[in-house]
């Protein structure tokens, strides 16, 4: 669990503001692969329980990058089946963004580029998740 802290504190969370792309995008699969591997392991998930790593999460939901979106969601995604992050998530504004991709392409439906479907089936699998995981806990 110490491990997992420091890897996320001290040497991914700082990467997720980098202006070059593919780090922030490896930055995202790192963390993505730690909370994949903690999600079994009850004892090591405050580690996720991270007030700055849901704000650099909410800042990237906001890139106009294509894959940096694509990262973000899926680490999102990964995090929202922890019901205990769920609320950090939202009182973040990670749930915001959430919706305002997905009401980003409500509102430009039908347009010849309404975005990327991946981005958008990323958000809606993200949303799920999150309230699935929330329904499993009440």
């Amino acid at each position: 669990m110490a491990s997992a802290a420091y890897q996320v504190n001290t040497e991914l969370l700082p990467v997720l503001r980098h202006e070059n792309a593919r780090m922030v995008i490896n930055t995202c699969a790192r963390l993505y692969q730690i909370a994949v591997c903690l999600r079994d392991t009850p004892e090591c998930r405050p580690v996720l329980s991270n007030t700055s790593l849901s704000v650099a999460i909410a800042d990237l939901l906001r890139s106009q990058h294509s894959s940096i979106l694509q990262a973000a969601l899926c680490l999102t995604d990964a995090l929202a089946a922890l019901p205990e992050v769920i609320p950090q998530l939202a009182a973040t504004g990670v749930l915001d963004c959430l919706c305002d991709i997905l009401r980003q392409n409500t509102v430009n439906a039908g347009a010849t580029d309404c975005g990327d479907p991946l981005v958008l089936l990323l958000a809606e699998r993200a949303l799920v998740t999150m309230f699935l995981a929330r329904s499993q806990q009440e």
